[in-house]
């Protein structure tokens, strides 16, 4: 299945990283108008390299390419992951 706008879906980013203990876990994002923002995250039950955000139907709120990058910290420790993309598609109405 593909993502539509107003779709509410569970983003999930794999880090390769261990998040234990990190204080600030989010999932930062640039909508296709380079409107930036960012979402706080949490780390299911089991995993320990995996951050999660449950969006509702207002959060994708624009059709296009998003790009998402997962950003953690932890005192002075600050540490991004490589950006990926998600295709938006317009819904037929």
């Amino acid at each position: 299945m593909k993502t539509f706008v107003g779709d509410a879906i569970t983003i999930s980013i794999s880090t390769g990283y261990d998040l234990t203990g990190h204080t600030e876990i989010l999932i930062k994002y640039e909508k296709p108008d380079k409107t930036t923002g960012s979402w706080v995250s949490v780390v299911p039950a089991g995993g320990t390299t995996i951050m999660e955000y449950d969006t509702v139907t207002t959060t994708l709120d624009i059709a296009g390419t998003w790009r998402l990058q997962a950003f953690v910290a932890f005192g002075v420790e600050r540490l991004h992951g490589m950006w990926t993309e998600m295709k938006v598609y317009a819904p037929l109405c």
